[in-house]
């Protein structure tokens, strides 16, 4: 089956939602074929300009997400005011004192 989901969706699934929408989506993906309108990727975009502005940097933190990683470890202070349940992000010194 084609199916579409809307830029909120993606967005939810990837960054923001519960491991259940996340687990749907990525089940559509599996089993369908996700379509997705040029407008529905330049607002995606957009609003990844928004919460990521740091164009380089975001691509690394969304592969990372999407992988449904627990700890993101990083230098790069871009990251430091997300509010994201997960991943995780922090420093190599943070990840050290908490989990090693």
């Amino acid at each position: 089956m084609r199916v579409t989901l809307d830029t909120n969706l993606l967005i939810s699934a990837g960054i923001f939602a519960g491991k259940r929408t996340t687990a749907l989506t990525l089940r559509i993906a599996d089993e369908h074929n996700i379509v997705l309108s040029s407008q529905i990727i330049d607002e995606l975009r957009g609003v990844m300009d928004i919460k990521f502005p740091d164009k380089k940097d975001y691509p690394i933190l969304a592969s990372a997400i999407i992988a449904d990683v627990d700890v993101f470890i990083t230098g790069d202070k871009d990251f430091g005011g997300l509010d994201l349940k997960r991943p995780e992000i922090m420093t190599i010194s943070e990840f050290e004192q908490k989990y090693l």
